[in-house]
């Protein structure tokens, strides 16, 4: 799939998740990604790395119950997925080794600590680190984020998203 170049949202997921950790950032990065590239396919490659970036985003928050559901669904993404896995430059069996390891930290309600992903290539890492250099970003950072990182969904502003929820209700409710 991607084995000289990756997917510039790809790269900036990978970024966030390995410097500032913006977990919801890298969940959104990899939806529109997935959304434009995957037909929506519930079972992408792409799905499992957005559902590990939203169950570490629960997990900091110290919503355990939320980050180990998410996380069990990540794993079923990259369950018997490991070509896809690989291409991306991701060892797959630490990967799932990894997430299996974070699983049973959530159900036990263990304090959120930074996940690295582990690579089986150097190319897609030196990417990485080069884009958080021209970010002024460190890879691998033991900086804890911001605020506003951490609770990044309760801060932004959702009334565009409140309001087409509220017009799909009333439209399901003039059908019934």
């Amino acid at each position: 799939m991607y084995v000289e170049s990756y997917p510039q949202a790809y790269i900036e997921y990978l970024v966030h998740f390995h410097s500032d950790y913006d977990y919801f950032e890298c969940h959104e990065q990899l939806e529109d990604y997935w959304k434009e590239h995957a037909n929506t396919q519930r079972d992408s490659i792409w799905v499992g790395l957005i559902q590990v970036a939203v169950a570490l985003y629960h997990q900091r928050r110290e919503n355990f119950v939320g980050a180990y559901k998410l996380m069990k669904k990540a794993l079923v993404q990259f369950n018997g997925k490991m070509n896809e896995t690989e291409q991306l430059g991701i060892d797959h069996s630490s990967w799932v080794k990894l997430l299996n390891e974070r699983l049973v930290e959530m159900k036990n309600y263990i304090e959120y600590t930074p996940l690295w992903i582990p690579f089986n290539n150097q190319q897609i890492v030196a990417i990485c680190q080069a884009a958080c250099s021209r970010l002024n970003l460190i890879w691998k950072s033991n900086v804890n984020p911001s605020y506003k990182i951490i609770h990044f969904h309760k801060l932004r502003d959702r009334s565009d998203v409140i309001k087409a929820r509220a017009h799909a209700l009333a439209e399901r409710k003039v059908l019934l």
